[in-house]
Formats: structure tokens, sequence, C-alpha cells
């Protein structure tokens, strides 16, 4: 997720690592995790959870259910492990880091360095008719992302851990996520 990088001055800190709790369960894992450094050697660990639906409101309310159950103790105790032993040496503040990775450490204190990031690519309204990013562009697709941001406040998850919504408007769900297969596809 480059976006996170050049806007937010994040650097990628781990690859993303897929975790199962049972041979029969979904596979689990963020999205993205990086690290943003701030002054006072401080940092802040962003974990990603990224959403591809086609109505908006949706997409809100599985990341809403995802990140809960990410919160989970044992979700998080079993990613701290994963994801710990991956990040690179070569990492700013590594030593504070890892720290904030190793099992002895509290999830509290793991909670209180992350930044939960909200991806929601879905359908907008805005750029159906849309020709250009003209005001009146702008102006709608703003409207939908305090929808979205009230949405997120509605469900009091803000109460628990620090999020960053970003929204990506498409125009169609099916067809992007068509071409980028067939794009992928291309690559292999």
């Amino acid at each position: 997720m480059q976006y996170a990088e050049v806007f937010f001055n994040t650097i990628p800190i781990s690859p993303r690592v897929f975790y199962q709790s049972a041979s029969n369960d979904v596979v689990k894992s963020f999205d993205l995790v990086h690290a943003r450094f701030l002054p006072d050697e401080q940092f802040e660990i962003w974990l990603g959870e990224a959403k591809l639906y086609e109505d908006r409101a949706q997409a809100v309310s599985a990341a809403v259910a995802s990140i809960t159950e990410h919160i989970g103790q044992g979700f998080l105790t079993n990613q701290k492990l994963l994801l710990g032993p991956q990040i690179p040496k070569s990492t700013p503040h590594y030593n504070k880091i890892v720290e904030i990775f190793e099992s002895q450490t509290s999830l509290d204190k793991f909670l209180n360095t992350a930044v939960f990031v909200v991806g929601v690519l879905a359908n907008g309204d805005a750029i159906q008719s849309a020709k250009t990013s003209d005001a009146s562009y702008r102006t709608k697709t703003v409207a939908e992302l305090q929808a979205l941001a009230a949405q997120l406040s509605k469900s009091g998850l803000q109460a628990k851990v620090k999020l960053i919504l970003i929204y990506v408007p498409l125009k169609n769900k099916e067809t992007f996520s068509q071409e980028f297969d067939s794009r992928l596809k291309a690559l292999q």
C-alpha cells in the first residue's frame, strides 16, 4: 500500500503474514504493517485492514468487524509473534520496534502504539458521472467520506484504538477487480 508510505510517511516493516487458528478457519492477516516515525524517537505501528466492496457502508461494517476480532487477545498475540521476527534489522529504531512485538510486551502497550488503517475501496456515487476532478466531484466525494467516517465513529471502535480512514471511490468494483486480475495474470 504505497499510499501510506507517500502520504503518511510510513515504511513497511513486515511482509504480509497469514494466520489460520484452525484448519477450517478463514485465513487472517493484517493487510499492511508499517511504522511511522514521530519526533523524540517515538513511533506508531500501522496495521491495515482493507476492504474491497460494492457497497461503502458494508465495507466499513466488515472492517469494524475484522478489527474488533483482530484486537482480541489470541489474534494479536499470534500476530505479534509472527510479525516481530520479520522486521528487518535495518529498520530505524529496530530495537524499540521489535520490543513491541515480543511475547512479554503487553497487548495494551502494543495497542498504544498501533494505528489501524481502514482502507475502503468501494463504488462511489460521485464518480459515476464525473468526467474530471472538479469542485462538484470533490464536494460529493468528501460527503461520501464524511458519511463513512460517521459510520466508523458510531461503531465505538475509536474509543478502543486509533483509526485512520482511507477511501478510494470506484466507478465499478467488478470492473476494477476484473482489470486487476487481468493485469496481475499478465505479469505471471
